[in-house]
């Protein structure tokens, strides 16, 4: 049996320590035995939060959908007497964020599989998005479908495992060693139900088959492209993400949703994930302007630049001190149609951080605590003037 790396939570205080703290002192020290009463504020409150993320531009519509199914699904294990409270997360707030962490995100960063994915197949499967199943119990215990058939036994009771497990069974783990190009794969017609063999034509589609063994996935399909956009057309507004360097302090910036996944499954420990820095508006004529990332060989720190001119410079005359790795993105820089996005540098670290988000700027370079000094107008974000209709419920 794999462990569930997903058991492995972090602590408010007691987390400072190198060594375990004892039962006596979890014990003495934790309040989620008296202050689990709290959870509807608790989760009142991180809603709230989450919803200010997303009008910020600091988290994506998707991933506020994610936080709001999550908590949904949590009140409903609280009230049904599922929910599992843990002394040695100390507080309500703690179990309950271990538990929203546990049941999507991580599950899906573990196995490397795209959160969109599972979103899809827990409303193909159960409706589990859409409908509300505050009177229907029984749909969580078989979430994701998985490992259900008829005639025998949930084999992955429960909604984390159910979503954990899902997720093991979509990705390459499960796939990889029983697929090979060109192979057929014998499923069922979704009408009829008579056999056929269909050939896949890579390891994703060959795992979509093997979790659900009927011909066409038409659901998936339409589900998919109701909610996030139908995948083969470039998308609209593209997030670029922005992970810190623990060891130095440094940003980094990437539009790549396969560098996301990587970074986050394999470099958990060297690069912090930080969110949402901007959205791009690929659909603005405004963005053509290429952003050139660059790394110094010497501060082992990243430099973001629009200039052309700038680039060339730093490689004529240090050549061994900088290195051009690529373009991250397409920004602006005229005024007309666009946004700001700011250059902030810490104060100790002088790492760059870029950020579209006025409230962000503003709370993290006031006041005498203030960790970042405002270095101006790094580039600017084209914004289109066609609004895109929302999908997804």
């Amino acid at each position: 049996m794999i462990p569930n790396p997903l058991d492995k939570k972090s602590q408010a205080w007691s987390g400072r320590f190198s060594e375990p703290v004892s039962d006596v002192v979890q014990r003495y020290t934790a309040s989620v035995g008296f202050d689990q009463r709290l959870w509807k504020a608790d989760i009142t409150g991180s809603l709230a939060h989450a919803e200010m993320l997303k009008a910020q531009g600091i988290i994506s519509l998707e991933d506020y959908t994610a936080i709001e199914r999550g908590m949904e699904k949590i009140a409903q294990e609280i009230e049904n007497g599922w929910f599992e409270w843990k002394i040695e997360l100390e507080d309500v707030h703690l179990n309950i964020e271990a538990r929203l962490t546990q049941i999507i995100g991580e599950a899906a960063v573990y196995w490397n599989i795209n959160p969109k994915v599972l979103l899809v197949t827990l409303q193909k499967e159960q409706s589990l998005i859409e409908v509300s199943n505050q009177y229907n119990a029984s749909r969580l215990v078989k979430a994701m479908g998985y490992g259900i058939y008829s005639g025998s036994p949930n084999r992955f009771p429960g909604f984390g495992n159910q979503v954990f497990n899902a997720a093991r069974g979509y990705s390459q783990y499960e796939t990889r060693y029983s697929w090979v190009p060109g192979m057929g794969l014998r499923v069922e017609y979704q009408s009829s139900g008579e056999a056929t063999i269909i050939v896949p034509a890579n390891v994703c589609t060959y795992g979509l088959y093997k979790y659900t063994p009927y011909y066409p996935q038409k659901r998936f399909w339409e589900i998919y492209v109701r909610y996030f956009g139908d995948p083969q057309t470039p998308a609209r507004m593209q997030p670029v993400y922005r992970f810190r360097n623990v060891n130095n302090g440094t940003y980094y910036y990437t539009a790549s949703e396969a560098k996301r996944y990587t970074l986050l499954r394999t470099a958990s420990e060297k690069w912090a994930f930080s969110g949402v820095a901007f959205t791009i508006d690929a659909s603005a004529t405004a963005t053509t302007v290429p952003l050139y990332q660059m790394y110094n060989w010497v501060t082992k720190k990243y430099l973001y630049t629009t200039s052309n001119a700038k680039l060339k410079s730093l490689l004529a005359v240090r050549p061994k001190q900088w290195r051009y790795d690529k373009v991250t993105c397409y920004v602006s820089t005229s005024t007309s149609g666009t946004i700001p996005a700011y250059r902030l540098e810490h104060k100790t670290t002088h790492a760059t951080l870029v950020t579209s988000s006025q409230a962000s700027k503003t709370t993290l370079t006031s006041g005498r605590g203030a960790l970042f000094i405002y270095r101006g107008i790094s580039f600017r974000l084209g914004v289109s003037k066609t609004t895109t209709p929302p999908v997804g419920p």
